[in-house]
């Protein structure tokens, strides 16, 4: 639900200006090489909003602000906000890590909401003669449009990510691989308590990047401080023609005045990996902490770990 008006096309064009700009100069600011003995997911190599990764990611139905960007685009526009945030995530043991910024505005006009973010990540293998990483980029923009004033958002998300392989030997040279996709969602409030949500994620298919498409639907309850959410997640199997594997995530949220904790679970879609999740972090209305871990059941003590830094105005 909006909250005012909006601002003066001006001071739209200036704030957006600036974020475009800071978002270029870091997608140009440098390279890194790249390696590691199996090609990673570009999702792990790509920085998550923190807060939803608290609660095991099921985030569907209650997504807002910036981490709409990754999760479900019919968040933009749900809330009323203009943030910028900053993100790092790494796994404890040697693994992935990314860091990320993105900016989200819904308060600026009221007959939109825009979002911009930018990503970089690594992976590397240090038990070889070659210390080359494998590293990834995404630069993602997104649009909001409100359907039905306070209770029906759209969004869509296009993104462009590239990936560079190591130079596993004189023979086998490396690769500099690139893709562009799109995500769309719906974004739904009913009485302000009953919240919905759907979505489909790399509806530009590449399976030689890692971008595989997904489809995935939550419903979620707001009872004053306390947020319980839940989501499907499909994803077509490998080489199974028109077979969804499915998998699931649960969590909640509860806010004890100004500090939220989290908790959650996940289980993916192909695999059947299963994830419990944690969180905690610090609101004020100028600013957010959030801090959020990842362990999943099969790994015993490798974990992964995330930290990020809101700013609103």
């Amino acid at each position: 639900m909006k909250l005012d008006t909006g601002r003066a096309a001006f001071g739209w064009a200036g704030r957006w200006g600036a974020s475009v700009v800071v978002a270029g100069a870091l997608c140009l600011a440098n390279t890194v090489p790249a390696q590691a003995q199996e090609q990673p997911q570009v999702a792990s190599l790509t920085a998550q909003s923190v807060r939803p990764t608290g609660f095991g990611g099921a985030f569907v139905a209650g997504a807002a602000g910036n981490g709409a960007m990754m999760i479900n685009p019919g968040g933009l526009d749900a809330v009323h906000l203009y943030a910028l945030e900053a993100s790092y995530g790494r796994a404890t043991e040697a693994g992935p890590s990314a860091w990320g910024v993105s900016v989200v505005d819904s308060k600026t006009n009221p007959a939109f909401a825009g979002g911009v973010s930018y990503s970089r990540g690594s992976v590397g293998d240090d038990t070889t003669e070659k210390q080359d990483d494998y590293a990834s980029q995404q630069f993602r923009l997104g649009l909001g449009l409100p359907l039905v004033e306070g209770a029906l958002t759209l969004g869509v998300v296009g993104s462009y990510t590239t990936l560079t392989t190591p130079k596993l030997s004189d023979t086998e040279l490396g690769a500099d691989l690139s893709s562009i996709s799109l995500d769309a969602g719906l974004h739904g409030m009913l009485g302000k308590v009953v919240l919905i949500g759907l979505t489909g994620r790399n509806l530009v298919e590449n399976e030689s990047i890692g971008l595989k498409r997904e489809v995935a639907a939550g419903l979620g309850l707001m009872l004053g401080p306390l947020l319980l959410s839940g989501a499907w997640e499909g994803r077509p199997e490998q080489g199974a023609d028109g077979v969804m594997a499915s998998g699931y995530a649960a969590g909640l949220e509860f806010s004890v005045e100004t500090v939220p904790l989290r908790v959650g679970f996940r289980q993916e879609p192909v695999g059947g990996s299963q994830t419990v999740t944690g969180g905690i972090g610090w609101r004020s209305k100028e600013s957010g902490l959030d801090f959020a871990f990842e362990q999943p059941l099969e790994k015993g003590a490798v974990s992964n770990i995330s930290v990020s830094m809101s700013i609103y105005l």
